[in-house]
């Protein structure tokens, strides 16, 4: 009868402690410490150590885990970027710990490990452990309040991160994208499958793309006689998109001073300054090149050396 009564008053304490629905619309309030003592509540008042000591275990050692490495005081909304699974990094950054296997790693995957098993407990053992102890729904719904925070912080952050992985497709594929021509094509599918062209699962797709163009809409300087003239470019480099924020998004003069993309690389122009003809070969010139957005720069040294300007358009789609 003692053992029932003080097993009463200590849930009632624990269930006055958890903070109310209007403190978890506030996220920042709910802590990992307020899951933990909800779990705890709700396993004691279930028995979750007699009908499931495994689950039991695995409680213990996420809230010993948590404790250990101080972070119960970690808002739940904070736990998405500590998870990894925040939308603000367009790539996940692993530590220098992690990579050198220290100890810096193991704990990274404890505390990672601590709260994915806290989530699943909350959602089936110790919900099932307090449903068959005969705990009132009410009560159950009260006990889990803080773990329900953390399930929907999680939840916002992995959508969130998903959302921001769709943009990245839309901004690098979309139809404001800079078109491709053939050859483009062929090499971007290609480089798919080396690391740093790779689509990620969480990230979405690589900043980086193949360049292979011939266009004929550039303007040559000659540093000779002080003239330009028009003439076809050749270009192979890299292009490389600005996930986040608000680049490409505008229009008018934001369109150009915040493009969705630049591109760098090596730029090649033919023996003559003349519009259609071969770009590579004997007599060819070469230089740098620098792209931002529709346009680019670039210089070619040799005989009748000068600066290049042209647009990265084509003017017939896909060819030149």
């Amino acid at each position: 009868m003692k053992t029932r009564m003080r097993s009463s008053i200590w849930l009632v304490v624990s269930v006055l402690a958890i903070p109310s629905s209007a403190t978890l619309v506030r996220g920042q309030d709910v802590t990992l410490g307020d899951v933990v003592r909800a779990l705890q509540a709700g396993a004691q008042r279930g028995k979750l150590d007699s009908i499931n000591p495994a689950a039991k275990q695995i409680l213990d050692l996420a809230a010993a885990t948590l404790t250990e490495e101080r972070v119960l005081g970690l808002s739940v909304t904070n736990v998405g970027k500590a998870l990894n699974v925040n939308a603000g990094a367009s790539v996940p950054k692993i530590s220098i710990g992690v990579v050198n296997r220290n100890s810096t790693g193991a704990r990274t995957i404890a505390f990672r490990r601590a709260v994915i098993n806290l989530q699943l407990l909350g959602n089936v053992e110790i919900r099932e452990a307090m449903t068959s102890a005969g705990v009132p729904r009410d009560t159950i719904t009260a006990v889990l309040t803080p773990h329900r925070a953390l399930v929907a912080a999680i939840r916002t952050a992995a959508q969130a991160r998903v959302e921001r992985a769709l943009s990245n497709f839309e901004r690098k594929y979309g139809p404001d994208s800079p078109e491709l021509n053939f050859v483009e094509v062929g090499l971007n599918y290609v480089a798919q499958f080396v690391p740093l062209f790779r689509t990620g699962e969480l990230t979405g797709p690589s900043p980086l793309e193949v360049v292979a163009s011939y266009t004929s809409l550039n303007v040559k300087s000659n540093g000779t006689t002080k003239s330009t003239t028009t003439l076809s470019t050749g270009r192979v480099g890299l292009r490389y998109y600005f996930f986040g924020g608000d680049w490409g998004q505008g229009s008018g003069v934001a369109h150009y001073l915040k493009p969705s993309n630049m591109s760098l690389g090596l730029l090649a122009v033919g023996p003559r300054d003349a519009s259609l003809r071969r770009v590579w070969g004997d007599g060819s010139r070469v230089g740098p090149f620098f792209g931002w957005g529709d346009y680019f720069v670039g210089y070619v040294v040799g005989p009748n050396r000068g600066a290049v300007v042209g647009t990265q358009k084509f003017i017939i789609p896909r060819v030149f």
